[in-house]
């Protein structure tokens, strides 16, 4: 054989053990599905018909792109920082009830110190989907998104979970940050969950805290927590938690602290934070309010917020209110009706326009949580085009008269479906 053959003949081997390894590689980061189930052992091979015991255990094998599929059932477990990353959305870590319809229960038998799931640190990219997380054995947050070792958890998704039952003070249903530097952390969302009965008699226990920017908190239910439903603000000088938008949320009787008061929604600091398209009432306790825009004090004080196509009903306090120290807030679009006050500016540069204030809208039955108005309503037809509220709480596009509907929900025209009422709780 000739050496030109011997050459050709090695390099076509060389070839084939190359394409051979990155063909082995291809098949090694292939997308694998483990499970989890209370009648499993961690013995087991994590398949369908032989899955793990414990969480901890199916969390431990995954890698970016797989996906965890949890049994029904009571987990006494925590699962603190140990659900290891994804790469992007498209290789996300997936961890996720194997039965919507009959969600896992996590719940730990003894406080943790720390949390019932906590992603602390250099963790990115992954989602919980379908659980419920009770805190009622726990001394801290229910879930916490924060801080560890220089770096800040991000890209973290909660979906579709009940988060409940934090019962101390000084604490929250999911805390999100605080960031180490104004830029840090970020770009998480709490989409289509309930959060519930946090805290206890203390000023300072929310039911969705956030402290970084860029976070989404859609589509959720929260409810009967000691303070504010949802809080934006920065506890600590040099942080930003701008640019997060809340919207799509049904948020009432929060502020039930006997030692304290709270809000709906309070958006206290930071540059850029959207508020639409929220259900916000019956937000009683001690003078509790709809959507507060104020700092309380803050380092950063809020600017440029955004308040926009907000139904804002039976608050004790203020429906919005806007104060000194905000600085160009927007409020457009809302309906503003039967509050302690409906609405009260003193912040800087406030432009406000296009809102139902004071006047009934002709809800079709606000007792039993149908917020949709009537034909004549004052509401309909009566808003400005706002690009970046593009539809309405249900996903319905704007407009669909004439101009845009007020309030949370666009007013089917004649011949298209009517909307129904989602998430529904009887006031009162």
């Amino acid at each position: 054989m000739t050496r030109p053959v011997l050459n050709t003949v090695a390099a076509v081997f060389g070839a084939l053990v190359v394409f051979s390894l990155f063909a082995t590689d291809r098949l090694r980061a292939a997308p694998s599905t483990y499970y989890v189930a209370t009648t499993g052992s961690d013995s087991n091979a994590g398949t369908q018909p032989a899955p793990f015991r414990t969480l901890n255990k199916g969390v431990s094998v995954l890698k970016p792109g797989d996906t965890l599929r949890v049994g029904p059932g009571t987990y006494a477990e925590t699962l603190l920082n140990n659900i290891p990353s994804g790469t992007s959305w498209a290789a996300a870590v997936i961890v996720m009830a194997d039965n919507a319809a009959n969600r896992p229960i996590i719940r730990p038998s003894s406080s943790s110190g720390e949390g019932v799931v906590t992603f602390e640190g250099n963790l990115h990219y992954i989602e919980l989907n379908g659980f419920v997380i009770d805190a009622v054995n726990v001394a801290t947050n229910a879930v916490k998104i924060s801080y560890s070792g220089g770096n800040t958890a991000d890209h973290i998704r909660l979906r579709n979970c009940e988060v409940k039952n934090v019962l101390t003070g000084l604490n929250q249903g999911i805390l999100i940050g605080p960031g180490q530097t104004g830029t840090d952390g970020g770009f998480n969302e709490i989409i289509g969950c309930d959060v519930h009965h946090n805290g206890i008699n203390d000023n300072l226990s929310q039911g969705i805290y956030v402290d970084t920017p860029n976070n989404l908190i859609e589509g959720n239910t929260i409810h009967d927590n000691v303070n504010n439903g949802v809080t934006v603000y920065n506890g600590y000088a040099g942080q930003a938690a701008g640019g997060n938008v809340i919207r799509n949320n049904r948020v009432y009787n929060n502020g039930t602290g006997a030692l304290g008061w709270g809000t709906g929604i309070t958006v206290g600091c930071g540059d850029n934070n959207q508020v639409y398209n929220n259900i916000v009432y019956a937000n009683n306790a001690r003078g509790a309010g709809g959507i507060y825009v104020s700092s309380f004090g803050a380092p950063a004080p809020p600017t440029n917020t955004k308040i926009y196509n907000n139904t804002v009903y039976a608050n004790a306090g203020q429906g919005v209110l806007v104060n000194g120290d905000s600085v160009a807030a927007a409020v457009r679009n809302n309906i503003l009706y039967s509050n302690g006050s409906d609405y009260v500016n003193s912040g800087s540069g406030t432009v406000a326009d296009h809102n139902l204030i004071g006047v009934n809208p002709s809800f079709v039955n606000p007792s039993t949580g149908d917020f949709t108005v009537q034909p004549g309503s004052g509401a309909v037809d009566a808003g400005a085009a706002i690009p970046a509220v593009a539809s309405d709480i249900q996903g319905v596009a704007r407009p669909q008269g004439g101009a845009y509907d007020l309030g949370a929900y666009e007013r089917p025209t004649a011949g298209t479906v009517p909307i129904s009422p989602t998430n529904v709780r009887i006031v009162g």
